[in-house]
């Protein structure tokens, strides 16, 4: 990725009370990328606010944490100082991103003023100046997505094929995150190859998963094979998702243990496993977890001047 002198990326929650439905699933997550550390220091607040405010109004709700961001570039083109106020103008271009392919989007560019008795109150000034409440800026707002959208319809298959080699790779985490926030709408051509690629990898996750905890339980338990190797092997076990042929080996540690006749021996009904009998439950259990599953995974992966 592109390295900048200061790029700072602002995260909000922002409310989705907006007025307009969205145009599509993308959610927007605004960002301020900057040269000049004054913009930084007293400016980015404002403008982040004032971006993540318009970005609902037109129908793109910004998150916390997102692989596509609404990007603000904005450089001082002239700094003028006349013995008592500082007058500074600027040129924002404003762009949507798509981190982890690391795509560009559209632009709306402006050019707006400031003037203060210092730089920090000019910077401000120049703030409140930027309008993005108008047609313009919604228009091609519209058009950068609609052009993402279009991407993926040209791409689909690539980008699955990408989430795929991740998953076989055993990167599950990253191959649900690149597929989390496809681009969704009506338009979009490859709905019907995620669904069946979403769903054979949750399951060979869920698979995988149970796998590795039921090898560490034994392990636990052939290390330690008292009180306290029953009590790891149990805290392994807790909330794990079972499979039907993780549930087999499951029942023969149990019984293992209990042959012990320890004090302590594992309690299966407070083991709060789950049986994996149902892929609608299984579903809706990992769709649930999606969202913070995939913002740690971006988390993970931006730069951390990404997130000041």
């Amino acid at each position: 990725m592109k390295k900048y002198i200061l790029t700072l990326l602002g995260i909000a929650i922002w409310q989705l009370s907006f007025a307009q439905k969205l145009q599509t699933d993308i959610a927007l997550m605004p960002a301020l990328e900057t040269q000049d550390v004054a913009i930084a220091t007293y400016g980015k607040q404002q403008l982040l606010s004032k971006l993540g405010s318009q970005l609902s109004q037109v129908g793109y709700r910004g998150i916390n944490i997102s692989r596509f961001i609404a990007l603000l570039k904005i450089e001082p083109v002239k700094k003028d100082f006349n013995g008592q106020h500082v007058m500074i103008s600027y040129q924002i271009d404003i762009s949507l991103q798509d981190l982890m392919l690391q795509q560009s989007y559209g632009n709306h560019s402006q050019k707006i003023m400031g003037m203060g008795l210092s730089e920090g109150q000019a910077i401000l000034d120049a703030a409140n100046n930027m309008n993005l409440k108008n047609n313009a800026f919604a228009e091609n707002l519209k058009a950068a997505a609609n052009e993402m959208v279009e991407y993926y319809n040209t791409n689909c298959e690539s980008v699955l094929s990408q989430a795929k080699a991740n998953a076989d790779a055993g990167n599950y985490n990253e191959a649900f995150a690149l597929m989390y926030q496809l681009p969704k709408s009506k338009n979009l051509s490859c709905n019907s190859q995620y669904k069946n690629l979403y769903s054979s990898l949750l399951k060979q996750q869920t698979s995988q998963l149970c796998q590795n905890a039921i090898l560490e339980a034994n392990r636990e338990w052939a290390t330690n094979p008292n009180a306290t190797g029953a009590a790891d092997a149990a805290a392994t076990l807790t909330g794990l998702t079972l499979t039907p042929e993780c549930l087999k080996n499951l029942k023969t540690l149990l019984a293992e243990i209990k042959s012990k006749k320890l004090n302590d021996e594992v309690d299966e009904k407070k083991l709060q496993v789950k049986i994996f009998d149902s892929n609608t439950a299984l579903e809706k259990d990992r769709i649930s977890a999606m969202g913070s599953v995939a913002a740690a995974y971006y988390k993970s992966q931006i730069p951390t001047i990404y997130l000041h």
